[in-house]
């Protein structure tokens, strides 16, 4: 496909705003940071929460975490559910996968020893099959620094130095310090999925047309199936959903003049930069990941990015199984920790009476196409064709109506002096 064609269905994805009634979702972007620190003049360590700091890297596993599958509904009833399973099920489920995406919150340090006890447990369960960890938080240009690490060339230290870590991804090192020590322990490549900065910034300034095009192939290796993915109903609804409200919270931030660089720009980025940045995040992490996967055909990649890039079917897991010849059935979804504030706009919700986690208060999925009887608001602009199109790019299983928060949550079990009380299932109408 020519890539002016390409460039123009991303505007025409961009600028696509549904107006019936949905709540949104925000959240604080590692470029929103960026533009922070610099505005501030700081460079930025970010740190754990309370909770966070009684927890030991000995002091999760994933035996004692709570574990649920969301299960869609679209019918007209509209009532998701969750359904507990046990650490054993979820491990046979997961290594079955081509690609297992676990959602984090980047300064917690309870997700990442949760993502460490989920590869330790998946490399048990898989022995001598091949496997890595694909990072969100290392820019392609220094895989071979992850190589390094992974071989015992270079420690820790070195590890931080070589990949820019503080300039780069700004939150701490040592709450990710679990997943470098366990793939090292067991010889598991370290793989490095993020788009580089100084491209990043280009594309904050001109759009994707300010890349070379060389560089831009390599993020967007299948450019026909990129721009299908922008032209569904899903899509637009997820953008709607997601992006639009995260350069809403930007704009009131007044952090839109400043890249991820630190480039001071003259006005407030547009939306279409801002949305043409985000979405070749995705499609680089996503591009990435089945590029591995189809390197290495027994293969299992973990990849380990934000939650934002995760929830609701059009971020990267999406995007890796558009590549790949099973689909959507051959990739998997994690949410880890994530509170109703990840699921809705209003942050203000984070739980329910006496602290207790409902499930009542999650949406656990977003409707995209119409449901006959359901008594919603209609969907802007959709075809009669809606569901199969989103099928077709694995936005969606074939015949869904929804998009589902993910495929799984992930919860750890509260350290001493915090008690929740988990309920089994619930539901709420998208």
């Amino acid at each position: 496909m020519p890539m002016l064609v390409l460039l123009l269905s991303i505007g025409v994805a961009a600028l696509h705003t549904p107006q019936h009634g949905n709540q949104h979702c925000s959240h604080v972007s590692r470029r929103a940071l960026a533009g922070a620190f610099a505005a501030a003049g700081l460079s930025g360590v970010l740190p754990t929460s309370a909770a966070t700091l009684l927890l030991t890297e000995d002091g999760v596993t994933l035996r004692s975490a709570e574990i649920y599958s969301v299960v869609p509904d679209s019918t007209k009833t509209l009532s998701p559910t969750v359904k507990p399973l046990t650490a054993g099920t979820i491990v046979k489920q997961l290594q079955q996968c081509r690609a297992v995406f676990l959602g984090e919150h980047h300064n917690s340090a309870a997700d990442h020893l949760l993502q460490s006890a989920v590869i330790r447990e998946l490399h048990k369960e898989r022995g001598s099959l091949p496997m890595a960890v694909g990072l969100e938080a290392v820019q392609r240009r220094f895989q071979p620094a992850l190589d390094s690490f992974v071989a015992g060339r270079i420690g820790e230290v070195e590890l931080e130095e070589a990949t820019e870590w503080r300039k780069r991804w700004f939150w701490p090192f040592a709450a990710y310090a679990p997943v470098f020590r366990a793939c090292r322990e067991l010889g598991i490549p370290l793989l490095a999925l993020n788009v580089d900065s100084e491209d990043l910034s280009r594309v904050e300034v001109g759009g994707l047309p300010a890349l070379p095009p060389e560089t831009l192939r390599s993020y967007v290796t299948d450019p026909e199936g990129f721009s299908a993915f922008a032209a569904t109903t899903a899509f637009k609804e997820y953008v709607a959903y997601i992006v639009k409200p995260s350069y809403q919270m930007h704009q009131r931030m007044g952090i839109l003049r400043t890249t991820i660089t630190g480039q001071m720009l003259d006005e407030d980025m547009s939306f279409r930069n801002f949305f043409s940045g985000r979405v070749l995040w995705d499609e680089s992490m996503g591009s990435a990941s089945a590029a591995w996967c189809r390197n290495n055909p027994e293969g299992l990649l973990v990849g380990l990015v934000g939650s934002d890039h995760v929830k609701f079917g059009c971020g990267v897991p999406a995007r890796c199984a558009r590549q790949l010849p099973g689909g959507l059935a051959s990739v998997a979804s994690v949410m880890l920790n994530p509170l109703p504030s990840d699921t809705v706009r209003d942050p203000s919700i984070a739980g329910g009476p006496g602290g207790r986690l409902n499930f009542g208060e999650y949406i656990l999925q977003l409707r995209y196409a119409p449901v006959p009887g359901d008594g919603g608001a209609p969907v802007i602009g959709s075809k009669p064709e809606d569901r199969e199109r989103a099928a077709a790019v694995s936005q969606a299983r074939v015949g869904s109506a929804v998009l589902p928060l993910a495929d799984y949550l992930m919860f750890t079990t509260p350290p001493p002096l915090t008690k929740y009380t988990w309920v089994e299932s619930s539901s709420i109408q998208s």
